[in-house]
């Protein structure tokens, strides 16, 4: 997925853009103004990244024409800011900060998480997050926080005051199980996924998305999970965009935390294509295809500069083992947000016994969704259309 996806992904959000009404008698309909987010895509690739990000939230998520290998990978839960978060407060590092910190050296990170092709790249770096939580208090690696259940608490949550796809809803729970209680399973995430967490993982695993919760297995496991919590998460803490940013993620590594980082993905960073990206260090970002959750673990100073260790739920077959060092200038730029996510355990008291899971009943399968119609050669299917591919013979 490179520059000839990129020049099919432009051309189809200036179709989008361009194309007009018509009457059922062929007359054309007046022209409407254009909301605020098409305008936007109109000018799309003929703005820098940096003219385009503060427009990112206008736009659809996730874009308009983007190719579903791509799409499915995006988490539009990462674009907006987190509910129940408060100002970050900066802490106190005693003497001098060390000229580098990888966790990896130091046993402080879990396994790589895979999220597969569901949008639940947040679930996965707050469960690997909490894992470096567990792991820095001598905690056992086996007892991993579990990914699924962190999602279904995001995605959906019948609690007061909550809100669905919101990773503020972490706040308002008794907590998060282990893998041990409810392990990941992308398609049972893509069944609990709503509105544009889906992002194209329904026509992927061909099941239809939303249809865990009137799945009684799945709605007896997220019962049990709920029943047995083991992790929760306490605080959340918003650390602003200042010069200062920097510093302030460097000092919570050097103390052994994991730091969530909301950041502007570039299509040649993708894991699409044979194999994604297999690179050390990030290269110059082109062009963006949407928000991505990753995880700071470190930070190195180099010749070049300084650079950010991150951690990624792609699986190890992307970077190098499923990590990734960003050079500064394009964490500065990239970055979205970043957060700093207080993490505890629950109080014995707290748990209550687990309801028994159910049995699997006789429950038809699911729905499978209609995949993309196909396309001549020499064409692809973008928006409802079957439109000419860029750079084919």
């Amino acid at each position: 997925m490179k520059a000839r996806t990129a020049r099919i992904l432009a051309f189809a959000l200036v179709a989008l853009c361009l194309a007009l009404p018509v009457t059922a008698g062929g007359q054309s309909t007046p022209p409407q103004p254009p909301p605020p987010w098409q305008a936007a895509a109109t000018s799309f690739w003929n703005m820098s990244y940096e003219q385009l990000r503060p427009l990112i939230a206008q736009l659809p998520c996730p874009l308009p024409g983007l190719p579903p290998e791509i799409a499915r990978y995006v988490d539009c839960s990462v674009l907006r800011p987190i509910s129940d978060s408060t100002a970050y407060q900066p802490i106190a590092v005693p003497g001098a900060l060390a000229p580098g910190v990888d966790h990896r050296t130091q046993g402080l990170v879990g396994a790589v998480r895979d999220q597969g092709e569901t949008g639940s790249c947040s679930a996965n770096a707050i469960a690997s997050l909490i894992d470096t939580f567990v792991l820095h208090r001598g905690g056992l690696s086996p007892q991993q926080a579990s990914a699924l259940h962190i999602f279904a608490i995001y995605e959906h949550t019948a609690v007061k005051g909550a809100t669905d796809d919101n990773i503020g809803n972490l706040k308002k729970v008794a907590g998060v199980t282990s893998e041990a209680i409810w392990p990941y399973d992308p398609v049972k995430a893509c069944r609990v996924a709503l509105g544009a967490a889906v992002s194209g993982c329904d026509t992927a695993y061909r099941v239809q998305a939303g249809s865990g919760y009137t799945d009684p297995v799945i709605v007896g496991e997220r019962q049990r999970a709920d029943g047995m919590p083991i992790y929760r998460v306490a605080g959340l803490e918003s650390i602003a965009d200042t010069p200062g940013r920097d510093t302030e993620v460097m000092k919570l590594l050097a103390t052994g935390e994991a730091v969530y980082l909301s950041v502007d993905m570039a299509i040649n960073w993708s894991i699409a294509g044979p194999g994604g990206f297999h690179g050390e260090v990030l290269p110059p970002p082109q062009a963006y295809y949407g928000s991505h959750a990753l995880l700071a673990q470190g930070y190195r100073t180099t010749p070049a500069g300084l650079q950010f260790l991150v951690q990624n739920s792609w699986g190890t077959s992307w970077g190098q083992g499923g990590f990734v060092w960003i050079p500064e200038d394009i964490f500065k730029s990239r970055v979205r947000a970043v957060y700093r996510i207080h993490v505890d355990m629950t109080a014995p008291s707290a748990q209550s016994p687990a309801p028994p899971l159910l049995q699997p009943p006789s429950v038809p399968a699911p729905t499978a969704t209609a995949s993309a119609p196909s396309c001549p050669p020499g064409m692809t299917y973008v928006l409802g259309l079957c439109m000419p591919t860029w750079g084919s013979p």
